[in-house]
């Protein structure tokens, strides 16, 4: 990725003005400072909103469902931080009721932890995104259900219960911070880069300024909302839409990612998650039994679901890329316009069974077939009627074989070559006399030729194999016998 230095600067000048701006509102005295503070935090995580959604304004883009998720999660931030506004400030006359700011912020880590804990490859699977959305849904509610229980169903003081809230707190923003960081490893693309790079940026800002938030000033300074100590609450929204809008997706990537790293970080997530949701529903449990019992079984479950799922897929993908293999290996070794073997076969299996026949002293034959006057066809009727006639000749030489262990493929242009493993000189010239009578019979058209047909010639050679003998030599024995073939009238075996 590359910034994109002239948005970039305007960007940061603007998040420098929204800071100003907050501290203005904080220090003068005119007006009330807790409700401009208020005003200036709602207005941060709404303006990480509106950049989330406007770069995943692309419908049709890989990453647009994640850009509106963080969108929400950041609309519900602000919310929450309405809530609160409202409650603090007009008090009495605010229709929220207490616990609902609460609500909000626990919720918007549910888009949040949707992105991050699934990679985009497995939202391919219908299922496997539910799955995911019911675990995000079961620890949300864990965490919501330990909130309220720390803010006052437990018998706690007021510390108490506050201490409780910001450790679980401190435990969903620290969780978050785990997956942006797993997943901008496992980043592959400059897509995905900008979206875990920025979500990383934001996470660990967030939770620092969090942790300093609720830690010293809420917990030991005891101040209220209106002091300067605001401000880095905005930090970590304003430093999302910087990243967002200031670097280019489409730029190199500086760093490379191992095919092992990016598997294993797209798959420690679910794990991470299904652990993170068995540990609080054990906490929740000594408080509310059923309800964290009932919580450690739907994790368990999910993840194993996800797992077999997973593996189907695996497995199913494996599968398909076996299959794709062995159609390719087969194409390499088969000549496209005969739908026999070609020239790369054929030198194979000719040293194959060289070798073979070498060990067990047996012969080794070889026909080399050329259909006759085959130039006159190309030049008078076209090469695509050159191309059937190479069709047709293929084909009925394939069917007047019939010996399984015979190779018999393409050599090159209009030449054929047949391989005949223990096969003596009598027995190779009663196959290529067959061969020659199989071609010349379904009368396949041939503008100038005496008989009006297509005809070939066969050259036959069988030798003993031994080590005084090459497979050059058997090569040359049938190629001098086509040509005694070819000089002797054509449409005849020599050998």
């Amino acid at each position: 990725m590359k910034i994109m230095w002239p948005r970039a600067i305007v960007v940061v000048v603007l998040a420098a003005g929204l800071i100003a701006l907050h501290l203005l509102a904080v220090s003068q005295r005119r007006l009330d400072p807790m409700a401009l503070s208020y005003g200036m935090q709602v207005l941060a995580p709404l303006i990480a909103a509106a950049v989330a959604w406007w770069t995943g304004r692309d419908p049709h883009g890989q990453l647009h469902t994640r850009w509106r998720l963080l969108a929400l999660a950041f609309l519900l931030w602000a919310v929450g931080i309405g809530a609160s506004m409202c409650i603090d400030v007009y008090r009495t006359a605010c229709l929220v009721r207490p616990g609902f700011d609460t609500a909000a912020y626990v919720l918007y880590g549910v888009p949040l932890l949707l992105v991050l804990t699934t990679s985009p490859s497995e939202w391919a699977s219908p299922l496997i995104r539910w799955i995911d959305a019911a675990m995000v849904v079961v620890l949300t509610a864990l965490i919501l259900v330990n909130a309220l229980l720390f803010a006052g169903l437990m018998g706690l003081n007021a510390d108490e219960a506050l201490a409780g809230n910001i450790s679980m707190y401190d435990a969903e923003n620290l969780l978050l911070l785990l997956f942006a960081s797993i997943r901008l490893l496992a980043s592959t693309d400059g897509s995905s880069r900008l979206l875990y790079g920025a979500l990383a940026i934001y996470t660990g800002l967030y939770f620092v300024a969090a942790w300093y938030y609720n830690h010293h000033v809420v917990a030991t300074l005891h101040f209220d909302t209106g002091t300067r100590y605001d401000v880095v609450v905005d930090l970590p929204f304003l430093a999302f839409a910087l990243v967002a809008l200031a670097f280019d997706s489409n730029g190199p990537l500086s760093l490379s990612v191992t095919p092992r790293l990016a598997r294993f970080a797209a798959a420690v997530p679910s794990f991470f998650l299904t652990i993170t949701v068995v540990v609080i529903a054990t906490l929740t449990a000594q408080y509310a039994f059923r309800f964290g019992i009932s919580c450690t079984i739907l994790a368990i479950l999910g993840y194993g679901i996800r797992s077999t799922l997973q593996q189907v897929h695996h497995v199913g993908a494996t599968r398909s890329a076996e299959r794709d293999r062995d159609v390719m290996a087969e194409l390499a070794w088969r000549d496209a316009l005969s739908g026999i073997g070609n020239r790369r076969a054929f030198d194979a299996a000719l040293h194959l069974e060289w070798a073979r026949a070498r060990r067990t002293g047996q012969n080794l034959g070889l026909l080399m077939i050329d259909i006759d006057h085959f130039k006159a066809i190309n030049d008078l009727s076209g090469h695509v009627a050159g191309d059937d006639v190479i069709r047709a000749v293929g084909k009925s030489l394939e069917v007047s074989i019939n010996l399984s262990n015979a190779v018999l493929a393409r050599y090159g242009g209009e030449e054929f070559a047949c391989l005949l493993p223990d096969t003596s000189s009598t027995e190779a010239r009663v196959i290529a006399e067959r061969m020659r009578a199989t071609v010349e019979g379904p009368s396949i058209t041939h503008p100038t030729s005496t008989e009006g047909k297509v005809t070939v010639s066969i050259g036959v050679a069988s030798l003993s194999v031994g080590d005084d003998v090459s497979v050059s030599a058997l090569v040359q024995t049938a190629d001098h016998a086509l040509y005694k073939a070819k000089t002797t009238g054509r449409n005849c075996v020599a050998d």
